[in-house]
């Protein structure tokens, strides 16, 4: 593989690392840890004196520290412990960075088997530390803070571990996962250790798919599943299934439409982890059918709701997962819910048209709809809701429910709305002040993604859009979100110009059905060559196709896996 990112975790693991700024640092993935994620600095010791010039690879299994005194290497035990082992009188500083003054290390354990806790309370995080060699050293460097001050750190606590006589050392670094827990002290062997773990990200990349993968394409695939092998968190606290976050690098946490897109890719190869992605977010749909804006093991968010791209997402899982009657059945539940909170809760004005009551509800967060920050009267979001209707007629025939001719009629007239409000005389949609009705002079891309209905649109209007996209938003590397001529692109301005894995997605979808096959291949290609290039970036340059913001995004890796084995 030929990985080259900066972060490093493990199936089921709320555990990271992170190389910045030539420091190492490992961190806590809970959602309560966001403002402070780094947990502990990591330095190479040498003859008890700290290393500071040293360089990092990382592999998908493990992780090698080089030095000119020789290499620290580290893989995981398993998903709460990190282990790190070295031949070559390399020794390790544990550095626990104190905000607070009660936030030091200190000895547990027994004479002959001493172990050190560290309360980490900056990110609500404990760990242990013990060797596993039998006769390293440990010692700690403790500057207790005799101040009083209890919000400011006036302390320091480091723990010194050093190799064996023979010149070895194996530390492990443990998370506890409540308020205490005792060493893992049988874990097999170092190189037994790395030997599993590669195991077991092969066993996670379905050779049947690969075998089918271009071969230049062979190599960019396995890390896309490296990246969502690795921010796969197991269920603990608010998560009941295992979930896969947004990124280990800055976003911790499921996002109430990415979780969509991993959904996507993992239906093939994974569907069980599929439904999983689905599920975690539904599970918190409350009782008038609204989803929140994000999840984590510990944090809910309810200020924001994610545009209902969810439908047009079963669909696609339905036509490609086989599953049960009483998954559909379910999947009906959720989405007539999450319909019935859009038509009773977002259309306040009650003129028939939903509305985004903020640019963070669309995705497209400071999209240049949104740039006067007034409520919106979106095309995209109406789109959305007529895909919903569609699907629930759909599954409603299937499961002999005798609503399936009421929400056939919902989409329809909804269709016909949405056609008579938002399309302008050049036969292009626009959005507008929901309150005014005045349209809202922008260039974003956002009201062109209402070609996710295009089933329900007329001929002449499809076709003008996929014009328009063709004309203003078309690069070598994917659709910019923002019109290449328009006086508000900026290369990097998030939503205002850059390239991004989901919006392609869903036009993707939308050209699919439309049986403009040229156009879609170009998305498809533009963004696989883009991701090969610059690897899986939050969003990219649209005209250079450069990686921009968080490298390691699990929607871009779930893009190119997507698209690589979709039929």
């Amino acid at each position: 593989m030929r990985l080259e990112l900066n972060t490093f975790s493990f199936y089921g693991s709320y555990m990271g690392l992170l190389v910045e700024n030539q420091h190492l640092f490992l961190r806590s993935l809970h959602g309560d840890s966001k403002a402070n994620m780094n947990s502990l600095e990591l330095i190479p010791l040498y003859h008890q004196q700290v290393v500071t010039d040293f360089t990092t690879k990382m592999t998908a299994t493990s992780v090698t520290i080089s030095t000119k005194f020789g290499q620290l290497n580290l893989t995981f035990g398993d998903k709460d412990t990190l282990v790190f082992e070295s031949n070559t009188q390399l020794g390790l500083k544990i550095c626990s960075q104190p905000k607070f003054n009660f936030e030091y290390s200190y000895q547990l354990g027994s004479a002959e088997q001493p172990y050190y806790i560290i309360n980490s309370y900056k990110n609500l995080t404990k760990y242990l530390v013990y060797t596993l060699a039998g006769t390293d050293q440990l010692s700690q460097e403790l500057q207790v803070d005799t101040t009083g001050s209890n919000s400011t750190a006036h302390n320091r606590s480091d723990i010194l571990v050093q190799p064996n006589a023979a010149g070895k050392m194996v530390v492990a670094i443990q998370e506890i996962q409540h308020n205490m827990a005792n060493p893992h002290w049988e874990l097999p062997e170092f190189e037994t250790l790395v030997a599993q773990n590669k195991q077991k990200m092969a066993d996670f990349i379905t050779t049947s798919q690969l075998t089918k993968c271009p071969q230049k394409f062979k190599s960019i695939y396995q890390d896309a599943y490296y990246i969502l092998w690795s921010d796969t968190v197991a269920p603990t606290g608010l998560l009941h299934y295992p979930s896969v976050y947004a990124s280990n690098n800055h976003f911790p946490g499921v996002w109430t439409w990415d979780h969509c897109f991993m959904a996507l890719a993992l239906m093939r190869t994974h569907p069980d982890l599929a439904w999983a992605q689905m599920a975690t977010v539904f599970d918190y749909q409350d009782a008038v059918g609204q989803l929140p804006g994000s999840i984590s093991d510990s944090t809910i968010r309810w200020n924001f709701s994610k545009p209902p791209i969810h439908g047009l997402i079963f669909a696609e899982m339905l036509r490609v997962m086989s599953l049960t009657t009483a998954q559909k059945q379910q999947i009906y539940r959720w989405i007539s819910k999450q319909v019935n909170y859009l038509v009773t809760y977002r259309d306040t004005n009650h003129d028939g048209i939903v509305e985004y009551l903020h640019g963070n509800d669309s995705g497209m967060d400071n999209s240049t709809v949104f740039k006067h920050q007034v409520v919106v009267d979106s095309p995209d979001l109406t789109a959305y809701l007529i895909m919903d209707y569609d699907l629930l007629a759909k599954l409603a025939t299937e499961l002999q429910l005798t609503t399936a001719n009421h929400w056939q009629q919902q989409a329809k007239a909804l269709s016909q709305r949405l056609v008579t409000t938002f399309f302008d005389k050049e036969s292009l949609p626009f959005a507008r002040e929901t309150q005014t009705k005045q349209a809202i002079q922008s260039q974003s891309l956002l009201p062109l993604m209402s070609l996710t209905a295009n089933r329900y649109l007329p001929t002449a209007l499809n076709q003008a859009m996929v014009k328009q996209l063709k004309t203003h938003f078309m690069t070598t590397y994917g659709l910019a979100t923002e019109a290449l001529a328009s006086p508000d692109y900026h290369a990097d301005s998030y939503w205002r110009g850059a390239v991004w894995a989901p919006s392609t997605i869903l036009i993707y979808l939308a050209l699919e059905q439309l049986g403009e096959t040229t156009l879609a291949n170009q998305l498809k290609q533009g963004l696989c060559h883009m991701i090969r290039q610059s690897g899986f970036a939050e969003n990219f340059d649209a005209k250079t196709g450069q990686g921009l913001r968080d490298r390691s995004f699990s929607w871009t890796a779930s893009a190119l896996i997507y698209l690589l084995e979709v039929v």
